[in-house]
């Protein structure tokens, strides 16, 4: 894309917006972002006469709001040399712009859109501009918006376009606007000026869960809708429409629903780990959840989201005062004017204007409540809400830290209950300490040769908000045991990979439990019980398909049996990496070391089965004190981002894997080896448009079972059902 920029105002000076882009510091976020090679993409330009640039725009290959891909071009800006004052600030100015482009295409330049050449005159920090090949527009009913699309606009972003501008944008202030649909990832609608992108994945859920994306989509394009200049301004009366029609609507909402259900562990690793596809939105959150921000406003200009200030607005002075500060705002007014003086939240606004600091608020409890706000000396005030045996009381805290106090001795104490603030961390922000039960069940592999599963029924205590520490108990079934009981607490440090997992994990654990029938068939099965200790070391963050990372693990445990006397001990050791030179392609390496010691010879190690040569029946492969385990795979995604119904999922992926496995057991001076071949086909759909979940078949096809190679026509394969990636 080539053109010319001509800036007539002083003291602004251009930089090239896409070199600042920021990129993924994680594969999954990655994969969320570029549909296949990472890209920066670049602005060049030459200076032809004063203020005159004469510009070429490389757009890299990216989802999200600046972007080329084979769906189209999507600009929110970007697409040229970012004007900005003193290098990190957008100043407002007035744009005439004129674009042409090819025959076949369709454009949206701000609120303009048309064919071959499409004009947009108006004061704004960006030109937002969206270019669709065999391009479609289509009038969202008489809202005076027109949306765009390739080839067609799907009805029900129609139909929910129509009701939402229809319900939450007052007549008065009704305009031209422009709705694109676009390739997001990680985002359900991003904003412009006059224009907003809203995701193809939008509404793409169950027609009763479509409530689930309508406040993220609301939040988005309603700012595209507001007829003020000032980007903060925009959002923030845009987020204030939003919040009025959010309470509106009929039926529960996400955040709502996940309240009831959060005992369960799938629900309670979506709320905590932030992995979801657009899990800020769906769950309605006032703070960004995307750790990637890539949008000019939050690259140049960096301030309190919307509904976040919407929020904050209604704690000091209530919906009436903050409709009405956001009717000033749109008569023009400054921040500084939208609440009178000597009314609550006075002065507020324009410290919002700011970056959100980084800040925590800390409970002390001891005859009194003592509140602490650690942040730094430049962080805007806050209006904090603090329970106290069933009493609210609001405390404006700062600008920068400070101090709340309350003469009391009290039963119970929350800070900031209703979670309207950005903290660092949440624990303590209960007294007495609350604490969170989780509970539920999963089948992790059934083998369906040998007619054994490897499935549990666990439950977890932990503190509420504290993600690090955790008490689980756990009964379980696997290809050795009928039923063992685990009881084991563990602590989580070093990098955040999500929101719930990081780097280090150590954990402490006894257990009790039964072989299977005929793993113990000499002696029946007898109870015993054990313990041991594990630590585990990770930077893999995507689990569907890594593209990079490594692990370590070692652990070592005992065990006992009383009624036969038997003991034992054993250790297990591994590691692995994953190497991509494509983000369609892997290269998965790993390998283990593992013993046993004692009388007990169940807990011997198999040459088959799930820790070992996956291709080789556990039940009939020979077992033995010390076993070395070495596998290589390789992995292909022929299939990525698509969406294909398929009962109650929309399929998007799809897996193929293929490997060697080579095993060794290792006893006096005798080594027994074994080896096979895996393949595998793993498919992921997101359950109900919402959460990615995967089912595959694995094939283990035996080699050499010990004493002999397996000639092809006699070699019978395993067959594994897993509910986890084949890797």
């Amino acid at each position: 894309m080539s053109g010319t920029l001509e800036v007539a105002a002083a003291q602004v000076t251009v930089v090239d917006p896409l070199a600042d882009l920021p990129l993924p510091a994680d594969d999954r976020t990655s994969m969320r972002t570029f549909p296949a090679l990472i890209e920066q993409g670049r602005v060049t330009w030459t200076e032809v006469a004063p203020g005159k640039f004469a510009f070429h725009a490389y757009l890299p290959r990216r989802y999200g709001a600046v972007g080329a891909t084979r769906h189209g071009l999507f600009a929110n800006g970007a697409w040229y040399p970012q004007p900005v004052i003193d290098g990190n600030t957008l100043p407002e100015l007035e744009w005439s712009v004129q674009v042409t482009g090819p025959s076949h295409v369709v454009m949206a330049l701000g609120n303009s859109v048309g064919g071959e050449e499409v004009r947009w005159e108006g004061t704004a920090e960006r030109a937002s501009l969206a270019v669709i090949p065999h391009g479609v527009i289509e009038e969202v009913g008489d809202t005076g918006v027109y949306a765009v699309a390739r080839r067609r606009v799907r009805k029900v972003l129609i139909r929910e376009l129509d009701t939402l501008i229809s319900e939450a944008v007052p007549e008065a202030h009704r305009g031209q606007a422009v709705v694109v649909q676009a390739p997001l990832r990680r985002r359900l609608a991003r904003s412009g000026p006059g224009q907003a992108l809203v995701s193809d994945r939008a509404f793409r859920v169950f027609p009763g869960m479509r409530r689930f994306h309508r406040v993220g989509v609301a939040r988005e394009v309603l700012p595209a809708l507001v007829p003020l200049s000032g980007p903060v301004e925009r959002e923030w009366v845009g987020a204030s429409w939003a919040e009025d029609y959010a309470e509106e609507l009929s039926g529960t909402s996400a955040s709502d629903l996940s309240r009831w259900a959060r005992w369960l562990p799938s629900i309670d690793f979506l709320l905590n780990s932030r992995t979801m596809p657009f899990y800020g939105e769906i769950l309605e959150r006032r703070y960004v959840e995307d750790d990637l921000r890539d949008d000019l406003g939050e690259m140049y200009a960096p301030h309190y989201p919307g509904p976040a200030v919407v929020q904050l607005l209604d704690d000091v002075g209530g919906e009436p005062s903050r409709r009405a500060a956001m009717e000033v705002l749109l008569s023009g007014a400054a921040l500084s004017e939208a609440i009178p003086a000597g009314e609550p939240g006075a002065d507020l606004l324009a410290g919002w204007a700011e970056a959100v600091p980084r800040q925590d608020y800390q409970l002390h409890v001891d005859r009194s409540v003592a509140v602490l706000r650690d942040a730094p000396d430049d962080a805007p005030a806050e209006v904090v809400r603090i329970r106290v045996d069933g009493e609210e009381h609001l405390w404006l805290a700062g600008p920068g830290p400070d101090l709340w106090t309350l003469e009391a001795n009290p039963r119970r104490v929350t800070i900031d209950p209703g979670a309207h603030l950005k903290q660092l961390t949440r624990v303590g922000d209960h007294w007495p300490p609350k604490f969170r039960l989780v509970g539920g069940g999963w089948i992790d592999n059934i083998n369906l040769s040998d007619r054994w599963a490897v499935a549990a029924l666990s439950a977890t205590v932990r503190r509420s908000g504290d993600l690090r520490n955790s008490l689980t108990g756990t009964l379980a079934t696997n290809q050795n045991d009928l039923a063992r009981l685990r009881v084991a607490f563990a602590h989580r440090f070093g990098r955040q990979l999500d929101g719930v997992r990081r780097s280090h994990r150590v954990a402490i654990s006894v257990t009790s439990g039964f072989h299977h029938p005929w793993y113990r068939e000499d002696t029946g099965t007898h109870g015993n019980f054990g313990g041991g200790v594990s630590w585990g070391w990770s930077t893999r963050v995507a689990s569907t398909f890594p593209l990079r990372g490594s692990y370590l693990s070692a652990g070592s445990s005992v065990g006992y049996a009383p009624q036969t006397g038997e003991q034992w001990a054993g250790f297990a050791m591994g590691g692995g990496t994953v190497l991509s030179w494509h983000p369609r392609f892997a290269l998965a390496l790993g390998g283990s070391l593992s013993g046993a010691a004692g009388t007990g010879e169940g807990r011997k190690r198999d040459l088959g089965g799930v820790g070992g040569v996956r291709g080789l029946d556990p039940t009939e492969a020979p077992e033995g004190p010390l076993r070395t385990v070495q596998r290589m795979q390789v992995r292909w995604a022929p299939i990525r981002q698509a969406s294909v119904p398929v009962l109650l999922a929309w399929g998007s992926e799809l897996q193929l894997a293929a490997g060697a496995e080579v095993a060794q057991l290792l006893e006096r001076d005798q080594v027994t080896h074994g080896a096979g071949l895996v393949a595998g086909a793993y498919v992921i759909g997101e359950v109900l448009g919402f959460e990615p979940r995967g089912v595959g078949l694995t094939f283990g096809l035996p080699l050499y079972d010990g004493q002999r190679w397996v000639p092809l026509r006699e070699a019978t394969p395993t067959v594994y059902l897993r509910w986890g990636p084949n890797l």
